[in-house]
């Protein structure tokens, strides 16, 4: 399974300091990939090699990665997991297999 997560920006940036929806919900936060930031939500999707959902998880966008990583890859243990370095942590990697035999690379 892979573990990543995306952006889901809900204005432009332009309008992002003044926006007044989803306020308490919403938040800006930073896309590395892309770098920008955006004013929205985070989406922590795990999927199969087939492109199937397997656990998600929706949050402000200013969430670290490796806040909910447990969370999305214990919804439906999958035995082998892949992640971007956003996630790297040697203290998340024992705890997944130490708690739910979770490999996570």
């Amino acid at each position: 399974a892979v573990v990543d997560s995306l952006p889901i920006e809900l204005c432009h940036s332009a309008r992002m300091h003044r926006v007044k929806r989803f306020h308490g919900i919403a938040d800006i936060g930073y896309c590395a990939s892309k770098k920008i930031a955006f004013y929205g939500l985070k989406l922590h999707l795990q999927v199969t090699d087939q492109g199937l959902p397997m656990g998600y998880v929706v949050t402000e966008a200013s969430c670290h990665d490796r806040m909910v990583a447990e969370t999305v890859m214990t919804q439906i243990p999958h035995p082998y997991n892949l992640g971007d370095k956003g996630y790297i942590s040697q203290k998340l990697q024992k705890k997944l297999y130490e708690e739910h035999r979770v490999a996570f690379w």
